[in-house]
């Protein structure tokens, strides 16, 4: 549509004028749409109050109720308007400020909005008015230096025909980011081309004509890919003013083409997922590390190991080849601990045989192989793990030899635990009975009977080393009854019940441990605590019983045993905990027998045990009949 014709309603009081704009002051670029500033001739009866402006034809409805109050014959108004090459202007001019403007009725921000004169900020991007006035005093020549500066194109206010924008464009990407005008004004050419084929205002014949020189342009638009991919952007309004993603975007692959990664960095990192941000963040470590390799290797694969997506392109390839490079000049210096912690961070084949290779060969360098070190063990263990080489070999004489120094310095300890790694090495298992059962003796007399008793267990080949176990076990349980450790104490007397008196000892504190009773009744029904004498092997039977203990909190889950008349036996588990004091049952709805009829008559007995001591904490019988 032509936006000279647009129509207005002026409304006041109970009157309606339509007019008329007779002229346009302003076309200028506005971040969503156009902005334009007409002047209309009112009326000379026109009254000093306040109105109300209506669009007229296809803007029917739409109201302006900011306008209101405008002084006679002045209005500045947003519109939609789509025509092409307006919208063309809005793509084409991205990170731009308008330069700002204060009229007697008005002041226009640098967003490019127009307000009231008594607004003290833009009611469209919250700018105050102060600091447009602040701006104004510097003057229109610094004012364009500072923005320059800042990189941000400024346009001063005048209407911009279609040519006059692209020349602008052009302008702005040559000089703020010195890039080739007649690349730019080729890829711009190109792009216009695709845009109006698509919207068929090209012929096939004319665009074939554009396209042949697209292609005989591509080397050249290789060599700009970067800026090529800008310049896209631009064109299909991808960017868009100063503050948007787009733009941000474009300035993230302007600085990596730069080769400032931090500042890339930081800009893909905050972009996320906006168009291809992820794949270029990538691409910001990928060029960073083959940057620093040649200064620092291993920053630049501490580099690859933070790429948010290993998989990219050729990195993982990069991330090996790097790690092995630097690895085996680190062999090369004989450097094997650091080596060995870079080989180890790759899994193929090769790689861990390197790696392998370093910590033997770190080992190797070690003066002492002290088996005792934590960090040398490790390597011995881990070498071990893999069998590699001749490290059993290592590994046992390290251990020997350090176990023959501390036997020589009777540090006992220290010698068992060596010699208990390696008791098939040499003469280890001789030593370690010997060394064991002297090393036993002399925590016996010291009354350690708990790392005693574990030492005479290591001499069992030693002639009186079982004398001395039971001895130690015994003088054992009587310490912990002085001091009422009697659980540990009854497992003492329970294993060696026979030695002396430990059988008393072992029934005394099996009664004061575990105080279980049990009151047991065989019947034929499931809700009577009543004996009975006798029940039919054909008919039911129900074991009822009742645990008590001398400690009121405690539970316990007893062992039940079954003794069946044709002497067979059958033992299991009850299915629950029971609590002192609390009665429970177990039975049989139909028949104690499979089938009844082969079944035997007889006596048939419950015992109810200890689980721990399986001692009989309860039992009663009944008559099986026909």
């Amino acid at each position: 549509m032509d936006i000279q014709q647009l129509r207005f309603n002026v409304e006041y009081e109970d009157k309606v004028v339509e007019l008329k704009a007779n002229e346009f002051i302003k076309a200028e670029t506005y971040p969503q749409d156009p902005v334009f500033g007409c002047v209309l001739t009112l009326p000379e009866d026109y009254p000093d109050c306040e109105f109300n402006i209506y669009l007229t034809g296809i803007f029917v409805g739409r109201r302006f109720e900011d306008y209101s109050g405008y002084e006679r014959g002045f209005l500045y108004f947003n519109v939609f308007v789509p025509t092409e090459k307006v919208r063309f202007l809005q793509r084409s001019l991205p990170h731009y400020m308008q330069f700002p403007r204060v009229g007697e009725t008005y002041w226009q921000c640098s967003c490019g909005h127009h307000n009231l004169a008594k607004n003290t900020y833009c009611i469209d991007c919250l700018n105050e008015k102060a600091m447009i006035d602040e701006w104004l005093a510097k003057g229109e020549d610094r004012l364009a230096l500072e923005l320059h500066q800042k990189r941000t194109p400024l346009v001063y206010n005048r209407v911009f025909t279609f040519e006059e924008s692209l020349n602008h464009y052009v302008r702005s990407m040559t000089e703020l980011y010195a890039i080739d005008e007649v690349f730019v004004r080729e890829v711009l050419d190109i792009e216009l081309a695709k845009q109006a084929y698509q919207e068929g205002k090209l012929k096939d014949d004319e665009f074939l004509e554009k396209q042949a020189r697209d292609t005989k342009n591509q080397k050249r638009v290789a060599r700009f890919v970067i800026i090529s991919f800008l310049a896209l952007l631009f064109i299909f309004g991808l960017v868009v003013p100063f503050g948007t993603k787009a733009w941000a975007y474009g300035e993230a692959v302007v600085t990596l083409s730069k080769k400032d990664y931090e500042a890339s960095l930081q800009r893909f990192t905050n972009l996320k997922d906006f168009l291809n941000s992820e794949d270029m963040l990538n691409e910001v470590y990928l060029q960073w590390a083959e940057e620093e390799y040649e200064l620092d290797p291993t920053l630049a694969i501490w580099r690859l190991e933070n790429m948010p997506n290993p998989n990219y392109k050729d990195a993982k390839i990069r991330y090996k080849t790097y790690i092995t490079e630097y690895a085996e000049s680190r062999m090369t210096l004989k450097m094997y601990e650091e080596a060995a912690s870079f080989f180890g961070r790759l899994e193929d084949g090769a790689s861990r045989g390197r790696y392998h290779e370093a910590l033997y060969q770190q080992l190797m360098s070690m003066n002492r192989i002290d088996a005792e070190d934590t960090k040398t063990l490790t390597l011995l263990n881990t070498l071990r793990d893999a069998d590699y080489k001749d490290i059993e070999q290592i590994y046992s004489e390290a251990h020997y030899v350090l176990a023959i120094q501390y036997l020589e310095d009777k540090r006992y300890e220290e010698a068992i635990r060596l010699l208990d790694r390696i008791r098939l090495y040499k003469d280890s298992l001789k030593l370690l009975n010997e060394n064991a059962y002297i090393y036993g003796k002399q925590l016996f007399e010291e009354k350690n009977y708990p790392l005693a008793i574990e030492q005479f267990k290591l001499s069992v080949n030693h002639a009186d080393s079982k004398d001395w176990l039971y001895e130690t076990r015994y003088q054992y349980g009587l310490s912990l009854i002085e001091n009422n450790g009697f659980e540990l104490a009854f497992r003492q007397f329970q294993v060696i019940r026979g030695y002396k008196d430990a059988d008393r000892y072992y029934a005394e504190l099996e009664d004061e441990i575990y105080r279980w009773e049990a009151t047991v009744f065989i019947n034929s029904d499931s809700e009577l605590l009543s004996e009975e004498s006798s029940v039919s092997k054909a008919g039911s039977l129900y074991i009822h019983f009742i645990m008590h203990s001398k400690d009121d909190d405690a539970s316990i889950t007893p062992i039940m045993v079954y003794y069946y008349p044709d002497k067979s036996t059958w033992e299991e588990a009850f299915d629950g905990t029971i609590k002192s004091g609390e009665a429970s049952w177990i039975g049989w709805d139909d028949s104690i027998y499979i089938d009844p009829e082969k079944g035997e008559t007889g006596i048939f007995k419950v015992e109810i045990l200890d689980p721990v001591s399986r001692r009989v904490l309860g039992s009663d019988t009944i008559l099986i009949t026909d």
